[in-house]
């Protein structure tokens, strides 16, 4: 087990491309096995999540290794790319795919970002969906990524 920790850990640092099989499906994601370790895909931001098939092999990047928690994070290959193609500042556009009380998820090819209620600036809008309707399309500008974990967030313009 020690070998296969070291590994996943060297194939992080080198930036690597893996396969995995997807053994299961959970509600935030997918378990996959990876160099004998089992390892969990974050697929929240990513727009594929259904269509993930047990049994199916993906392309991944492994983004969190920590030996200590028997835990492996990895992201869809796709999504990786399509992050690190973005910029905070860029002004994107997308389709609402989601509305929650705390924000809505724009669908901004790839992956999901989200539009926080707090980056909404309309200030007699009590909930996003007084302002959002599902499949509305939007443009709005980037105002935070993070590439370890696979998020994108979004203001409005």
């Amino acid at each position: 087990m020690q070998t296969a920790w070291e590994r996943v850990r060297q194939l992080q640092t080198e930036d690597v491309t893996v396969y995995g099989k997807i053994l299961g499906k959970t509600l935030r994601g997918a378990l996959v096995k990876i160099e004998g370790l089992r390892g969990f895909i974050r697929t929240y931001v990513d727009k594929h999540r259904e269509e993930l098939v047990v049994g199916e092999e993906l392309p991944l990047k492994i983004i969190e290794v920590r030996e200590e928690y028997d835990s492996l994070t990895l992201l869809h290959c796709a999504v990786s790319i399509r992050i690190r193609q973005l910029e905070v500042g860029q002004i994107v556009s997308g389709t609402i795919r989601r509305i929650r009380d705390y924000g809505v998820y724009v669908d901004i090819g790839d992956l999901y970002a989200l539009l926080p209620t707090s980056k909404i600036f309309y200030p007699s809008v009590d909930h996003p969906n007084q302002l959002f309707k599902i499949n509305d399309h939007i443009k709005a500008i980037i105002v935070k990524l993070d590439h370890e974990n696979g998020r994108v967030v979004l203001g409005t313009c």
